[in-house]
């Protein structure tokens, strides 16, 4: 058994260890682990009022590309002004929801979910401290933004990452949308009844929504 295969059965195991029940479905339903209740994929659209001026998005606000040119856009309290981000429009307070990002010409981005109080101006930490849940691709490297982030040594760097949250379980969790293998489980947390938001960050490259 090769490096690589084994490094894949070790995750394996180690996430059926915590998550006994893996429910492998199709890439228009949710993967659910506690119960047999299919969700369909929440259909985001990502907000512009929220979009860092080297951002641009598709004119149905489903993809989004980083541009060294800053664009003319209008400053407003919505608008991050120092980390490359966008949010997405919906937003969570309850319930199981998921959602897929093709991250095929994303170099270097990351992707999950935020608190709505993250803070629009001035730099942030991108961790759970500062409601930041999400998991980054760096060139070919792949990490979870911990404090400290942790390394993903996945069997191949995902190509479409599907991120599931369920709000009352306090869980945020990301599978390889392709082939459904775990990529990584954030330890469960309280989010107090605030609400939750798509979260994005381009700094090279661009992202999409199917």
């Amino acid at each position: 058994m090769g490096e690589v295969k084994k490094s894949w059965v070790s995750n394996l195991v180690n996430w059926v260890s915590v998550y006994p029940i893996l429910e492998l479905i199709s890439s228009s339903e949710c993967l659910c682990r506690r119960n047999t209740q299919i969700r369909p994929v929440v259909n985001v659209t990502l907000d512009p009022e929220t979009a860092h001026p080297r951002l641009i998005l598709s004119e149905d606000q489903k993809s989004v590309r980083w541009e060294y040119t800053l664009q003319d856009s209008p400053d407003g309290p919505e608008r991050f002004d120092a980390d490359p981000c966008v949010l997405g429009c919906e937003a969570f307070t309850s319930g199981r929801h998921c959602w897929v990002v093709d991250l095929t010409e994303g170099q270097y981005c990351a992707v999950g979910v935020s608190r709505e109080s993250l803070p629009r101006k001035g730099a942030v930490s991108f961790n759970p401290d500062q409601g930041i849940w999400a998991v980054q691709q760096w060139g070919f490297k792949n990490r979870a933004l911990t404090s400290p982030p942790t390394p993903l040594n996945l069997p191949r760097v995902p190509k479409k990452i599907r991120i599931s949250l369920d709000y009352d379980w306090g869980e945020v969790a990301f599978f390889d949308a392709e082939n459904h293998v775990p990529i990584f489980a954030f330890p469960l947390t309280s989010f107090g009844g605030e609400r939750l938001r798509p979260w994005f960050w381009v700094e090279l490259g661009s992202l999409s929504l199917p």
